[in-house]
Order: C-alpha cells, then sequence, then structure tokens
C-alpha cells in the first residue's frame, strides 16, 4: 500500500470562490453581520480570509477538485513533510499542522478523509520558491515547482495545504 498526497491551493483574499463548495463559517457569519452594521453608518470594510483557489466539479454525486499536484513522489513527501522518508533528506519543514485559518473547502477535504488524512501540513508559496532549482531537480520534483511557479498572484497570498493518506 503506498501514500498519496491530497494538495489545495488557497489564496488570501476577500472574494470567495464561486467554484468551491462550501457553507458558510461561524466567521463568515459574523463578519457578515458586522459589515452590514458598519455599512448602516457608511463604513465599508472587506474580510479577508484564505478562500479556495481551486477548480471544483460536481459530478451529480461527489465533488471533485483540480489538484495543484497529484503524483506520487516519495521524495517529495519527505521533503516536504518528512513522510515516507528513510532518513536520507533533509525536510524543509516537519507537518505543520491543519493552519488554523483553513479555508473551508480544506476542512471540507480533511473532514471526509477522517482519520486516514496523516501529516497534515501547508507552505506559502514564497517559502517554496526560496529552494533552490538544484534541490527540485534531486527530488526529480520539477514537474511540481514548474506548476508552483506558473501560479498567478502575489506569492505571499497563495499557499498549499496538504495532507497525506496510506
Amino acid at each position: 500500500m503506498g501514500a498519496d498526497i491530497h494538495m489545495y491551493l488557497e489564496r488570501w483574499t476577500n472574494v470567495t470562490n464561486k467554484n468551491c463548495p462550501r457553507l458558510k463559517s461561524k466567521s463568515e457569519i459574523r463578519d457578515e453581520t458586522i459589515s452590514s452594521i458598519l455599512d448602516e453608518d457608511n463604513v465599508s470594510t472587506s474580510v479577508y480570509r484564505w478562500e479556495s483557489d481551486d477548480i471544483w466539479t460536481f459530478d451529480g454525486e461527489h465533488w471533485e477538485y483540480d489538484s495543484i499536484y497529484w503524483y506520487r513522489n516519495y521524495q517529495l513527501f519527505a521533503f516536504l513533510a518528512d513522510v515516507r522518508n528513510g532518513g536520507d533528506i533533509e525536510p524543509l519543514d516537519y507537518p505543520r499542522g491543519i493552519p488554523q485559518d483553513a479555508s473551508e473547502a480544506y476542512l471540507w477535504a480533511c473532514d471526509g478523509w477522517g482519520w486516514d488524512a496523516h501529516s497534515h501540513s501547508w507552505f506559502l508559496v514564497s517559502e517554496l520558491l526560496q529552494v533552490d532549482k538544484k534541490v527540485w531537480k534531486e527530488l526529480g520534483a520539477e514537474n511540481f515547482i514548474e506548476k508552483i511557479e506558473s501560479l498567478s498572484g502575489e506569492v505571499d497570498n497563495l499557499r498549499i495545504c496538504f495532507f497525506f493518506d496510506n
């Protein structure tokens, strides 16, 4: 049995991705209430949060998303979160957990996998772009970093959240 990565892209924004399955979170309901109160006094406010930047589709039965990366590369897994590492690879970081401010879509995905999901972590895109290209090549992960480099937007306002399953 092998391990797979489940990777999601999030953007720091005040615009909701309409292509994403979600319910309103308690904080979103709170923020909308505060905004409506402030708007009564002609004060405008924008509420920023991490939102899914993935494209989601519904096939009539299940939600699917277009993952930024889905290949099985144990060297990359070891580098990103010390998963399936025989000790030969120095990880960029150890699993950071689920971000406290994760998007509703990412939380929905985590809930769907339940206890089968492990080693939750995340990186800002800017952190990944600071890694020397030689490292990505040594890991056999050129396709991963090329995909990361192709993302549009401010790199500090983009992050990948991910977990693994066995």
